[in-house]
């Protein structure tokens, strides 16, 4: 577009040429981030921590499945941006071993931007390819990701890490996986929560019950009750004993006289 202005410029007076080129220009390059083109869309949202409130994360997701499958269907521009919103509400919901069709997609389009481009995803479809039993794409994925120190220090990162690590019963690992991430001070206050989390379950499962306590019992301090209340909860309800204990115990720490 450039160089057919430049040449009709030489014959004509450029502002009758230029002006009408950039305007179009300015257009295509609009239209373009409206439609995510050029990706922006995935990239632009920090991970803050998963939300208590599954059941309207689900009705959520429910609606961006229709969305997504009918875009993809069309073969809309904007389904990648669409595919991503719906494997965060997977997560938020706790049902990313649902997300198959949705991490395939996003998977493929990775082949081309590469591992990492879109850091949160990437690490959401690492535990998501964990829990489908797809151990070693997941495994794969993250070592893709850690490659970077800078992505290997996102929290994002450090959680799917953990969470890759305690599903297959590597606590060790998964403790080991969320130090950097928590001793910064960067961390946003959800997602440190959700870091917590983790760090307690690995910490109860290797015999350390009081730090595991001790890490759940300074969230209720910082006024996350009820989210430690509902760990505890479906702690028990799965049967994790020892990390249903420590929210126990981190509970009545913060109401000694109840």
């Amino acid at each position: 577009m450039a160089a057919v202005a430049a040449a009709l410029s030489l014959e004509i007076s450029p502002w009758v040429i230029v002006p009408p080129i950039l305007a179009a220009g300015c257009v295509l390059f609009g239209a373009a981030l409206a439609v995510d083109y050029f990706g922006m869309a995935r990239l632009r949202t920090e991970w803050r921590g998963f939300t208590a409130d599954h059941r309207t994360a689900w009705g959520r997701a429910k609606l961006l499945e229709r969305r997504f499958y009918r875009q993809r269907k069309v073969g809309s521009p904007r389904t990648r941006a669409t595919a991503r919103s719906l494997l965060l509400a997977y997560a938020q919901s706790d049902r990313l071993a649902e997300a198959r069709d949705v991490i395939d997609f996003l998977g493929a389009d990775t082949i081309f931007s590469g591992a990492g481009t879109d850091a949160v995803a990437d690490a959401l479809r690492a535990i998501a390819l964990a829990e489908m039993e797809r151990d070693e794409e997941a495994q794969a994925l993250l070592a893709a990701l850690q490659q970077s120190r800078r992505r290997r220090r996102l929290p994002v990162v450090a959680y799917a890490a953990a969470r890759v690590a305690l599903g297959s019963g590597s606590y060790r690992v998964g403790l080991d996986s969320l130090g950097e991430a928590l001793a910064s001070t960067k961390v946003p206050s959800g997602a440190r929560r959700d870091l917590v989390f983790l760090q307690a379950e690995a910490l109860a499962h290797l015999g350390q019950a009081h730090e595991a306590s001790q890490a759940l019992a300074e969230l209720v301090a910082r006024g996350f009750r009820r989210d430690v209340e509902s760990l505890t909860e479906l702690a028990h309800e799965r049967g994790d004993v020892p990390l249903a204990l420590a929210g126990r115990a981190a509970l009545d720490q913060a109401n000694p006289y109840r």
